[in-house]
């Protein structure tokens, strides 16, 4: 099983990039944080379809919300995962419910891109459960991991590919990065 993993700053465009990966070469698409979304919506008290939706609208995510306890779901989300859940389950606690996740595929894929990689323990996880793992770090000098607790990973065992990209897409025609990631 190969394991993609787009790793950038907020705003870079992996959400983005993940949706055409899946569109043009039918690979999976999961999340890290989608096992967070869970738990911050019931650490919060919210219903969950209510947090996804306010978490991942480009005007809601980092904007105050009232039902959060005035904490922007950007906030809360960094604050469940860092000072909540890691603290009591461990800092692999979500990339083990990543190889979970893949786990429950059932050998239905052959690739599978995750869309926020950012923590050294979650890849660390995938490749040590025997997953070929690409990390395909996605710079622009635009964006930065200031307001964010990931950053850019590299793991042992792990291949990683830089890739420069522009508005969310990589800076070579689209179709030829895609032909690049078939061959990975």
């Amino acid at each position: 099983m190969r394991v993609f993993i787009l790793n950038g700053p907020p705003g870079i465009g992996k959400d983005t990039l993940a949706a055409n990966i899946k569109e043009l070469c039918g690979f999976p698409s999961m999340a890290f944080k989608d096992a967070l979304y869970k738990e911050t919506a019931a650490y919060m008290g919210v219903d969950l379809d209510y947090f996804i939706n306010v978490a991942t609208l480009r005007h809601t995510k980092d904007a105050p919300d009232m039902l959060l306890g005035g904490m922007t779901p950007r906030d809360a989300l960094i604050h469940v995962s860092e000072n909540i859940i890691k603290p009591k389950y461990g800092k692999k606690f979500f990339g083990l419910k990543a190889v979970q996740a893949i786990t429950e595929l059932d050998g239905q894929a052959g690739t599978v891109v995750f869309s926020d990689g950012g923590f050294c323990e979650e890849t660390e996880c995938l490749v040590e459960h025997g997953y070929e793992v690409h990390i395909i770090q996605l710079h622009n000098k635009d964006f930065d991991f200031k307001q964010d607790s990931r950053d850019y990973v590299t793991v042992p065992g792990a291949s990683v590919h830089r890739i420069n990209v522009l508005m969310g897409l990589p800076l070579a025609d689209l179709n030829n990065f895609y032909d690049i990631l078939e061959k990975i």
